[in-house]
């Protein structure tokens, strides 16, 4: 036999099949002192899953500050054994995404699991998505340098707490015992964290959205263009075609980014046409919008059907 191979029990072995079993050992090992390290109240994600997840649904977030505060800047984290589901809406565009927990690579629950608990973190400065963003700027650079490295689950983490309190309030006063608000803290280990306030509402029942939910054909259906352009914009951070599903002209139609992980999809309001609709001049896209719903194969006309109502349908 040659000298680079041996024989277990009758079965040849080679000295790379040594090596792979010895990579996987080293990284198993790895990710358990990763998760090992996790502070007892946190759940610690993969930066690519948590940060991906999170700016994608935040396209949908309401940007209005007359808006419900449960839906103003807000992403809601429901909470599951085996990750979270976020979920960010203002009533006209809606997009969930599942982000397993560290070391978890089963199915995503289906959306007729409950979670065990959600909660509502407001982000009104956008202090969450520029640490998220942050973090996948380090992401990106580990790779440029070390792909292979930068690829080995929780090499970069990101960790989710829910219910942390502040020592002291944003004006430094300290807070009475039971009286501090609770706070959603994110935090890249051992380099920066944030803290944004968990707005004490329910979010909607957004589930309520699809019982009943079918397919059905649509000879016309509108949208609005900066309803599109947030759509698509949650490309930035979602792989793959983006499907649509319609359910006639006044329905919430489905869209799903069905390649991406984490995996994205969600639901979008149309504008009503009806018998009282005008043909007016619209004014153009500016250039980023254009951009983004040219890269969708969308195109936006010189002029659009406006219907007289303001809004039309809305989500929840």
């Amino acid at each position: 036999m040659s000298d680079n191979v041996i024989s277990i029990n009758g079965t040849a072995i080679t000295a790379d099949d040594l090596d792979r079993a010895a990579k996987n050992l080293r990284e198993t090992t790895a990710l358990r002192d990763v998760i090992a390290r996790t502070p007892p109240s946190a759940t610690r994600f993969d930066t690519g899953t948590l940060a991906a997840g999170w700016l994608a649904v935040a396209q949908a977030a309401g940007t209005h500050p007359q808006e419900l505060a449960e839906l103003f800047k807000t992403v809601a984290i429901e909470l599951f054994p085996e990750g979270v589901r976020l979920v960010s809406t203002d009533r006209l565009i809606l997009l969930t995404a599942w982000c397993p927990r560290l070391g978890y690579d089963g199915p995503e629950p289906g959306i007729e699991v409950l979670p065990d608990r959600t909660v509502i973190a407001s982000d009104p400065d956008g202090r969450g998505k520029g640490l998220l963003g942050y973090a996948l700027k380090l992401l990106a650079k580990a790779h440029r340098e070390d792909s292979l490295a930068a690829s080995q689950p929780g090499r970069f983490p990101l960790d989710l707490e829910v219910d942390a309190e502040k020592p002291v309030d944003d004006d430094g006063n300290v807070m009475l015992d039971g009286m501090a608000d609770r706070y959603v803290v994110l935090s890249i280990p051992d380099t920066e964290r944030v803290f944004l306030r968990i707005i004490p509402s329910r979010f909607p029942d957004w589930r309520t959205m699809l019982d009943g939910w079918a397919p059905l054909e649509a000879s016309a259906t509108a949208y609005n263009p900066d309803v599109l352009a947030r759509v698509c914009g949650a490309s930035k951070w979602c792989d793959g075609p983006l499907v649509w599903k319609f359910a006639g002209p006044e329905k919430a139609a489905v869209v799903d980014y069905i390649e991406s992980f984490p995996h994205v999809s969600g639901l979008v309001m149309p504008r009503r046409l009806d018998k009282g609709f005008n043909q007016v001049d619209a004014p153009a896209p500016d250039d980023y919008t254009a951009e983004l719903l040219n890269a969708a194969g969308v195109v936006v006309a010189d002029t659009t059907l406006t219907p007289k109502d303001d809004l039309g349908p809305v989500l929840l």
